[in-house]
């Protein structure tokens, strides 16, 4: 009987080193795994930081005075002269024609700043 306890406690011991190395290949690949994912959290974490870094370093710079200076320069024609702000508007030109206010009006002509001026009684 010795004997045979001796082949079941060897039996039972290698089916527990079995099953332990096996646990333990298991715990290995999901270590493996989640290191991967950690470094990847890493890497986006340090991408996000620059992005912030970025988006906080624009937005002091379109609140500064300097790019609003600039875009009035640009979509609104304003420009700086010795400390004064100046607006430049463009000359607008007749959209229609001379002809047009003739057949209206009884005289018509164009004035000195480009605009047209009639009088006279008003033709139906």
């Amino acid at each position: 009987m010795p004997i045979l306890q001796r082949k079941i406690l060897t039996v039972v011991l290698m089916v527990l080193l079995v099953g332990l190395g096996y646990k333990i290949l298991q715990v290995r690949s999901q270590r493996t795994g989640i290191d991967a994912q950690v470094n990847d959290l890493k890497s986006r974490v340090a991408d996000l930081e620059s992005n912030n870094n970025f988006l906080a370093s624009s937005s002091a710079y379109f609140a500064s005075d300097v790019y609003l200076e600039r875009q009035a320069r640009l979509k609104l024609n304003f420009q700086m002269s010795r400390s004064l702000l100046s607006i430049k508007i463009p000359v607008l030109k007749p959209v229609l024609h001379l002809k047009d206010f003739r057949k209206s009006y009884q005289k018509c002509q164009i004035g000195k700043n480009g605009g047209i001026i009639c009088w006279g009684i008003k033709r139906n």
